[in-house]
């Protein structure tokens, strides 16, 4: 479906007027498959725009959203920025004190959220004075002062006539802190979205008959743009997943014929290491059938640019419950190469792209047309990306200009101009170079890069993934600790290392071992990984952690929270791998 480039509301309503009774989102509750098409959705979208309206609510007003992915999630959103008004997407999972924070600051006058927020939030609700609407958008439960969503649908309102908005009105103001710990509120406009997912979607072949499966929260702008709004410019159906079990994931897959699927590439490295485990419980046999079949299918493809993963690994889609979907679509850091190539060589096409939250967010991507494999692929259309201070292979602080970029930072102006130059370029803060054919490399974050003795230059990430494919560790953070013997720094790796694995394997055969066994175990798992690294970058001590690492609600890991703080080993007796 072709559009040019008009406000969100505009979009839903071409969509609607295209496809008024194809699905548009649904979910799997209680068992149960509720599903909503495009003309249902525009009629609780009118609901909710006019309860807000005949609510006092104006233009420019701010509304929250603190809740999980629901269909209520997307018609609230749809309601509020019909006329103008603009959302505060919020992470429900934040401890209350910054909710508040983020309530107060925004100067909301309304908050639609799960059930279990709203009644967090009503225990501070003299620190947000100005909040005076609270409507439950989970099962109806009768509480005081807070309306149901349902009887928000259920209702008839006086119709108050509204305008919908231009593209220079804000759209939302989403407060992110990303894996830097300092959290500010981005203002997107319709056109930075609307601009964002036109020419995005252009690189990628995604039409009506699509669905999109959204498992990353969409107060996420990853999720929001290229699968929220991605979904609305194809007039294709969401599927909203349950939860992040397996099991779930795989049947909400499967009943509703996902064939889109956005991730973050921990999400699909753990789906794999999955994979790796369930084929080595098969035994030899299988384990050298899947090496052999990815070898042949990496030599169709270097020599015949074949893709015949499709059929070789056709039955191990089908066991795994991804038969339906074709096309992987991984944001939020850069997967690593072998990550991608694997993907691919099972017969799955697995692209990337690159952004941030301040350019809503897609930046470059790495298309199926013109795939290149460890890249993030060009930047989009429309817009520029250059190398600002490269060093001497070429690498620098990747710089982004076009309509993408964010208005700025919500009553942050000092926050503003130090990432907006008054020519409009945005300082990203990561770092990377371009080839000549202008694909763009990702290496870091300029503030996670190590520097070492020698002056080279150590990009964590890529060591990580290595450490991660163990079957011993979890997880991992490799970061710069001070040498003692120069200016530099040396390597260090903090590991959580797979409990359940060890318990399962190994501890029940040798009892009273369990420490001794997996220190020896990691010790010689970053022996193998540092055989494959040069010098400079090789692990020179580790850390043995009882619990996960904290993430970001896309399950980005917050790194700030890791540098040179001393970690307490634990001891090992009766422990499984703690949630932070």
């Amino acid at each position: 479906m072709q559009h040019g480039i008009t406000t969100i509301p505009h979009f839903f309503r071409n969509a609607v007027k295209a496809f008024p009774n194809e699905v548009f989102i649904q979910k799997i509750i209680r068992e149960k498959l509720v599903t909503k098409t495009y003309k249902e959705s525009l009629e609780i979208v009118e609901k909710v725009t006019q309860y807000l309206l005949n609510s006092g609510i104006k233009k420019y007003d701010r509304v929250a959203i603190v809740a999980s992915n629901s269909l209520e999630w997307a018609f609230t959103y749809l309601g509020v920025v019909s006329f103008g008004a603009i959302v505060v997407p919020v992470d429900r999972t934040l401890p209350i004190q910054e909710i508040i924070h983020i309530l107060k600051f925004s100067e909301v006058k309304s908050v639609f959220g799960n059930i279990t927020n709203i009644k967090d939030i009503l225990d501070y609700k003299d620190e947000i004075p100005q909040a005076s609407l609270y409507v439950n958008l989970t099962l109806s439960e009768e509480y005081e002062g807070v309306i149901n969503f349902e009887e928000i649908v259920e209702s008839d309102f006086e119709t108050i006539d509204y305008e919908l908005p231009d593209l220079e009105n804000l759209a939302s103001i989403i407060f992110t802190s990303g894996t830097t710990g300092l959290a500010k509120g981005v203002e997107l406009t319709h056109r930075n979205f609307c601009s964002d997912i036109l020419w995005t979607m252009g690189l990628i072949e995604i039409d009506e008959t699509d669905c999109v499966y959204l498992i990353l929260p969409m107060n996420h702008v990853f999720a929001f743009t290229a699968g929220f709004l991605g979904a609305i410019y194809a007039g294709c159906s969401i599927t909203c997943a349950r939860s992040y079990r397996p099991n779930e994931i795989l049947e909400d897959i499967k009943n509703t014929k996902v064939t889109f699927f956005l991730g973050v590439p921990l999400l699909f490295d753990k789906i794999l290491t999955g994979m790796d485990k369930k084929i080595a419980e098969k035994g030899f046999i299988t384990k050298a059938f899947v090496k052999t079949s990815l070898i042949t299918s990496k030599i169709l493809k270097e020599t015949f640019d074949s893709d015949a993963g499709a059929k070789l690994f056709k039955s191990l889609r089908e066991k795994t419950g991804l038969a339906s979907v074709r096309l992987f679509v991984s944001g939020g850091a850069p997967a690593s190469v072998e990550t991608v190539e694997r993907y691919n060589l099972m017969g799955f096409k697995f692209i990337q792209g690159y952004g941030l939250t301040e350019t809503a967010p897609v930046v470059t991507i790495n298309s199926k047309a013109y795939y290149k494999i460890g890249s993030i692929g060009p930047a989009i259309p429309n817009v520029q990306v250059k190398i600002m201070n490269p060093n001497r292979n070429d690498v620098g602080e990747i710089w982004v200009k076009g309509d993408i970029v964010m208005k700025g930072y919500y009553k942050n102006k000092e926050a503003t101009d130090q990432v907006i130059t008054e020519d409009g370029w945005f300082k990203t803060g990561d770092l990377g170079f371009i080839d000549e054919e202008g694909y763009v490399f990702i290496k870091g974050r300029s503030k996670d890069v190590i520097i070492t003795s020698g002056g080279k230059n150590v990009y964590p990430e890529e060591i990580e993934f290595k450490l991660s494919r163990s079957p011993y560790i979890l997880e991992a953070i490799v970061r710069g600790i001070p040498d003692q013997i120069s200016s530099g720094e040396i390597i260090e790796a903090l590991i959580v290392p797979d409990y359940e694995y060890f318990e399962e394997y190994l501890l029940h055969s040798k009892p009273g071992l369990g420490d001794e066994i997996i220190r020896e175990s990691i010790r010689k798992e970053i022996y193998k990984v540092n055989e494959k690294l040069p010098a400079y970058k090789r692990i020179k001590d580790f850390q043995i952690r009882e619990e996960e690492f904290e993430k970001t609600s896309t399950k980005k890991l917050k790194r700030y929270l890791y540098k040179w703080n001393p970690i307490k080993i634990g001891d090992f007796k009766n422990k499984k791998n703690k949630k932070p």
